[in-house]
């Protein structure tokens, strides 16, 4: 699978361009997994709290920067906007959220 560079915490504010069943999924809480895979592309994972069952967003291979509180992801296809906000979430479901993303990623490589 790669490696997991980082994991932070906000809410998704914008994909461009947004496919209709993305809409709901703007200004959702949650955590953004960074990873990079073998041959050292980025991409980027988005779960919401909800939705934990599943990845919510999953994006292609692309670069990201984070300034001013914002994380950007630019892929191929689309560029998604995070806001980070650690508080975004209880402090229980971060852990949560975190314990549950680890076990996925470490089951998987």
């Amino acid at each position: 699978m790669g490696k997991m560079l980082t994991c932070e915490f906000g809410y998704l504010k914008k994909i461009e361009p947004i496919a209709d069943w993305q809409k709901p999924l703007l200004d959702e809480a949650g955590i953004i997994a960074l990873y990079t895979d073998e041959e050292g592309r980025h991409f980027a994972r988005f779960y919401t709290w909800e939705g934990w069952d599943g990845v919510k967003v999953e994006t292609g291979c692309g670069e990201f920067t984070k300034k001013d509180g914002l994380l950007v992801f630019k892929s191929d296809d689309a560029v998604y906007t995070f806001e980070l906000d650690i508080n975004c979430l209880t402090i229980r479901q971060r852990n949560k959220m975190q314990y549950k993303l680890m076990d996925r990623f470490h089951s998987r490589s």
